[in-house]
């Protein structure tokens, strides 16, 4: 029983790192954004998945939540550039 409960934390483990992931990268390529189109939270797992995604990703300071919406910080930006090479494209609206 112990193994199965353990396999169940590691796969709901691999699915929170890949909304993590998910969820960073669509605000690196979106810019800042007040929400997650709906189509997109739904693909994530809904609302409430999104939400605590966001609110860790907030917490790692890898997203900002600001005026102009939620918005990735500058150093998830650079690490984004320094992962993706020198022609990575930037959206309009974040700092460089």
């Amino acid at each position: 029983m112990r193994c199965e409960m353990q396999g169940h934390d590691r796969r709901s483990g691999d699915e929170d790192t890949r909304v993590s992931r998910e969820v960073l990268a669509f605000f690196l390529r979106e810019g800042p954004k007040h929400q997650v189109p709906a189509e997109t939270r739904d693909r994530w797992g809904g609302q409430e998945q999104v939400e605590r995604v966001i609110e860790a990703l907030v917490a790692d300071d890898l997203l900002v939540r600001a005026d102009a919406g939620i918005a990735p910080t500058p150093a998830a930006i650079r690490y984004d550039e320094l992962r993706a090479g020198p022609t990575a494209a930037r959206p309009a609206g974040l700092p460089r």
